[in-house]
């Protein structure tokens, strides 16, 4: 592509000449003819990397605004400078990619937003719709996963796929907004026809310092990166709604909302089955008795965001009726791994913020007349505020408590743990991971529920800053096959 058709600025005659081949905020990924994005980090500076990139044959630079490094590096490359340049990038890219799905959700809340997405795009494939999903996952459209490191890819890895799956005629497609996403501006440039929110609580307060700030990076999906009068699918019970509501009415979006109080899509009523739910769900003033397979209350609400989504996408109410009646449970999210002989079942979840444990153990305690025993750590180099409270609502609603290791990444796992403990006093402390899961299994008597809480799907544990293989669920079941105690499994 040629610069000036990529830049939409009116330049001189050497923009015009100049071919650009490719896009890299990573010098060492530069080749000839790319642009370079020398990016401002909260460690490094990305200028300090200009001479390497031209080095490599970079033609264009692109850098904040300001004197911020010394031009005569540039030699004939060119210059393109912007006082936002994360922004200015993802807008590049999205010019560069050119193709993008023709309808595109995006979703964002603390909680719940792999769920949500993960069963809009059932919902569409259950239609014939050629979908995808992007997040926490990975890239998921049906057939094998494509793993990415971040929940919302960078801006060109971003629209590199969105180009990559209109090309293979995927037409709709639902994005997880994170908030470190939409405070870094990675989905700016990308066309989002509708947008949810789910929740908001607790967590990245080590990142966005407080909740106010939290909840503004969450707010952009509506008021920045949407354009104006498109559909949004909005937790009427959420206690931020009017918060939420007001910035989606000056955008002039159509709301649409879900809950138990009034909206368009109402949980009316709720019974639970065993680890089945059966639920009385209004749709734009139809009401369906339906028969779910997924466990906990904080499902449904993931399950009547998808469905909102997937109205305001132009499906019909009894197709997504019947939909909801096929979905099963996300890997990681509050699933059933194993049963024992003994009628103990082992839940694996990826509940890593006091609100998502507080609602797993809540949902689970509805489900055993015994014993509910938690394993459970928390992350280094995060928010450690959050730690106490999680060791308080283990405290009060576990009757069993192994605290062990998350991801302590830098820090120090002992220095985690006590933090944790400090609010859960009778809790048994076992730092290895692996360990304390088999003693927490080993514990289990009759009807007794076990959940292993914070790492969900991952496949690695970061210790030290490395991260070496490690699956719950995998543990889970090689010990009971030890055993000799596994009368169920689910999927791995």
């Amino acid at each position: 592509m040629r610069l000036i058709e990529l830049i939409e600025e009116e330049k001189g005659t050497n923009e015009d000449a100049v071919d650009i081949t490719g896009l890299t905020s990573n010098s060492r990924d530069v080749k000839p003819g790319y642009l370079f994005a020398a990016l401002p980090g909260n460690n490094v500076k990305g200028t300090d990397y200009i001479p390497d990139a031209i080095s490599r044959g970079a033609k264009a630079i692109l850098a904040p605004s300001g004197n911020c490094f010394d031009t005569a590096v540039l030699n004939t490359s060119i210059l393109i400078t912007d006082k936002n340049p994360r922004q200015r990038l993802a807008k590049l890219a999205a010019r560069f990619f050119k193709r993008q799905p023709e309808y595109i959700a995006a979703i964002t809340g603390t909680n719940g937003k792999t769920s949500t997405a993960v069963f809009l795009r059932r919902l569409w494939q259950e239609c014939g719709v050629n979908a995808f999903s992007l997040g926490t996952l990975g890239e998921e459209s049906g057939g094998e996963s494509l793993k990415t490191k971040l929940t919302t890819p960078d801006p060109i890895t971003l629209h590199h796929s969105l180009a990559r799956l209109a090309g293979e005629n995927i037409t709709h497609g639902v994005i997880e907004a994170s908030s470190h996403g939409l405070d870094q501006y990675r989905l700016d440039g990308v066309t989002v026809s509708a947008g949810a929110f789910l929740n908001l609580t607790r967590d990245h307060l080590d990142y966005h310092n407080n909740l106010d700030a939290y909840l503004k990076s969450k707010a952009r999906l509506f008021d920045e990166v949407m354009e104006p009068n498109q559909d949004v699918v909005l937790n009427g019970d959420s206690p931020y709604i009017s918060v939420i509501s007001e910035i989606c009415h000056k955008s002039k979006h159509r709301e649409l909302f879900f809950g138990h109080g009034k909206g368009d899509i109402r949980l009316i009523e709720r019974n639970a089955e065993g680890f089945k739910q059966n639920i009385k769900l209004e749709l734009l003033g139809k009401i369906y008795d339906l028969n779910i397979s997924l466990s906990g209350a904080f499902q449904i609400y993931n399950l009547m965001a998808a469905a909102g989504l997937a109205i305001v996408s132009g499906m019909k109410t009894g197709d997504i009726a019947e939909g909801l009646t096929k979905l099963t449970g996300v890997h990681g999210r509050l699933e059933l791994v194993a049963r024992l002989k003994n009628g103990a079942s082992v839940f694996i979840d990826y509940a890593h913020t006091p609100d998502a444990l507080s609602t797993a153990l809540k949902d689970l305690r509805d489900l055993t007349k015994t014993n509910l025993v938690l394993v459970f750590g928390c992350g280094g180099n995060r928010d450690a505020g959050k730690r106490p409270e999680m060791g308080k609502i283990a405290s009060d609603l576990a009757d069993i408590v192994f605290i062990t290791d998350d991801n302590p990444r830098l820090e120090c796992p002992e220095s985690i743990r006590r933090e944790i403990i400090s609010t859960c006093p009778n809790s048994r402390e076992i730092g290895m991971r692996k360990k304390a899961i088999r003693e927490a299994i080993r514990v289990l008597k009759k009807n007794d529920i076990l959940l292993i809480a914070g790492k969900g799907h991952e496949k690695g544990q970061n210790i030290g800053g490395k991260v070496i293989p490690f699956d719950d669920q995998k543990v889970v079941l090689s010990e009971l096959a030890l055993l000799n105690n596994l009368t169920v499994t689910s999927r791995i």
